[in-house]
């Protein structure tokens, strides 16, 4: 479908008087064809063993109907269709529609009824070098008359407008069905963010400006609180944007940004990106730069005068501000052993807690919950001995990637999974513990209630990424 053609109004008018033959390239029916189908009615198609066209015949939609008839033939008692009834013969016009192949130019019975025709010869004469199909549009007798006995083909006893309001064009129909899969695309989500997450969201939900990052992500999802928490913990400036990926059609905005239909997902201008580790490895090398309101202001009127932009508040990591700190360490071998275990995570700790999720027998929880016990353990073991945290005293990029899932444990599997909790004096609830209190991790956290109510979600969403 063509959603504005040129000339669109001419043609249609066009199509339907008829007081000539109209040729018509094989682009050209299918541009203009579906905004005038509403107009006709498909009657019937002759095949032609030993000719090379094709002729399709239609009545005027205004030369009537009965009123509904049963869905099955077979049972009367079917219940009818509902249509509306017309009153017969209000509009007599038959129309006739051929399709020629290429190969009618070699036929001389073919060629001699195309010029008798009177076809416009310049039009007929390209489309027959380019060997081509094209098709004619024409009025033709039918069975009755037009009531004046002069033999000629009848006229519409009505106007286009009339035939527009009994039934829309294909293409019309197709516009408007579009326009409701965009509208529903856009229907916000049913889940918003709750407890100390919901002032944070409604913090950050107003539009900062073009070169604002805005993040496209779900309360219930632990790989969009990954890329959360990093946000909060960089102080970039964010439009936080709550969003179904359930959502059928795909949100558009979701789409652009992550072309597999996923949160979480960022976009920074005409720049996006839509996994969660890339995003973090990306956010870990920018970070906002705050100024005082002052220095803005000056650094303005300066840039105004030189008639210059003003950067975007975002350095490298070689310029970080000593406020914030950064999410990978400086050592080369530190930050190499950081991403190694980074992979471990993503790799065997996430899809053993997925695995424990999807599990609903008691031997396969048994089994899954094993499993994501080893994983946890040598995640341990690799951290620093005093903690809290995977390096010591200050949170990682390792931390970010493991704190949604370790506050699932007891929000989740423990609840629904039979997860045990670890001993309060052991290693990994020091870790957690610290996940807990910090002010980043707590600021993305949605109260409980959220979590047990998307539970389902959850196990959807990995079931997704999967066939993906």
């Amino acid at each position: 479908m063509v959603e504005n053609p040129p000339s669109l109004a001419e043609w249609r008018q066009k199509l339907f008087d008829l007081t000539d033959t109209v040729l018509l390239s094989q682009e050209e029916f299918e541009m203009y064809f579906p905004w005038i189908d509403n107009i006709y009615t498909h009657r019937s198609t002759q095949h032609y063993k030993k000719r090379p066209f094709t002729s399709h015949y239609w009545d005027c939609r205004m030369k009537g109907r009965p009123p509904g008839t049963n869905k099955s033939l077979n049972n009367p008692l079917a219940k009818k269709r509902k249509r509306l009834v017309r009153e017969l013969n209000l509009c007599d016009v038959k129309i006739k529609i051929s399709e020629y192949r290429p190969e009618c130019i070699s036929d001389p019975q073919t060629t001699q009824e195309l010029q008798a025709l009177h076809l416009d010869p310049q039009k007929f004469g390209h489309l027959a070098q380019a060997r081509k199909s094209f098709w004619t549009i024409q009025r033709i007798n039918g069975n009755g008359t037009n009531g004046v006995g002069d033999q000629l083909p009848a006229r519409h006893r009505h106007t286009l407008e009339k035939s527009d309001e009994i039934k829309k064009s294909s293409a019309a129909r197709w516009i408007s069905e579009r326009e409701k899969l965009t509208k529903r695309s856009l229907k916000p989500s049913r889940w918003k963010p709750t407890g100390l997450a919901w002032p944070t969201a409604k913090k950050h939900r107003e539009e900062q400006g073009p070169e604002v990052t805005r993040f496209y992500g779900a309360c219930f999802c632990p790989f969009s609180q990954r890329v959360w928490i990093a946000l909060e913990a960089k102080g970039i400036p964010y439009q936080y944007c709550e969003t179904n990926p359930f959502n059928k059609p795909k949100p558009t905005h979701l789409l652009e940004a992550n072309p597999r239909g996923l949160v979480p997902a960022i976009r920074q201008g005409e720049w996006a990106c839509g996994e969660s580790t890339v995003i973090l490895e990306y956010v870990s090398s920018i970070t906002h730069n705050p100024r005082k309101p002052k220095e803005r202001k000056k650094e303005r009127k300066k840039e105004k005068k030189k008639g210059g932009v003003l950067m975007c508040w975002y350095t490298q990591l070689e310029d970080i501000d000593s406020n914030v700190p950064p999410l990978h360490p400086t050592d080369p071998r530190l930050r190499a052993n950081c991403r190694l275990w980074i992979d471990m995570i993503n790799t065997k700790l996430v899809p053993s807690f997925y695995s424990l999720l999807k599990s609903t027998t008691p031997e396969s929880q048994v089994e899954a919950r094993d499993r994501l016990k080893k994983d946890l353990t040598a995640l341990v073991q690799a951290a620093d001995e005093a903690g809290p945290w995977f390096l010591g005293d200050q949170m990682c990029l390792v931390d970010i990637h493991f704190a949604p899932f370790a506050l699932r444990l007891s929000r989740l599997l423990q609840q629904h999974r039979g997860w045990a909790p670890p001993a309060p004096e052991s290693r990994l609830q020091k870790w957690i513990d610290a996940i807990e209190d910090n002010p980043h991790v707590r600021n993305t956290t949605s109260a409980h209630p959220l979590y047990n109510n998307t539970f389902e979600l959850l196990v959807r969403g990995c079931q997704v990424q999967e066939a993906d």
